[in-house]
């Protein structure tokens, strides 16, 4: 059993970071949608981006190219998380 939920090379994995995404919306997404209106899609995109860049920057560092993979890897994470969580809330999950 591993001693960490979260290390970088968890983090490096299309399940560690969506996951890791997917808990940060949920605790950010109430205090910056009544403080700035932001859509938690948006939150989402941005949260992924953020961390998408934090563990590339340590892991393997950033260039161009990996900065441009980056942008469009957070989108794809983005989406997999927004659809972590509908599958995880929607009415029928519970009925299963």
């Amino acid at each position: 059993m591993p001693n960490e939920f979260f290390t970088l090379d968890v983090l490096a994995t299309l399940p560690g970071i969506t996951s890791a995404v997917v808990m940060l919306v949920q605790l950010l997404k109430n205090v910056v949608d009544n403080v700035y209106k932001f859509p938690t899609k948006y939150l989402s995109v941005a949260i992924s981006l953020i961390v998408m860049f934090i563990t590339t920057y340590f892991t393997i560092g950033i260039t161009p190219v990996v900065a441009f993979l980056n942008i469009l890897n957070s989108v794809v994470v983005a989406f997999a998380a927004m659809k972590v969580y509908e599958e995880l809330n929607g009415d029928d999950f519970l009925d299963q």
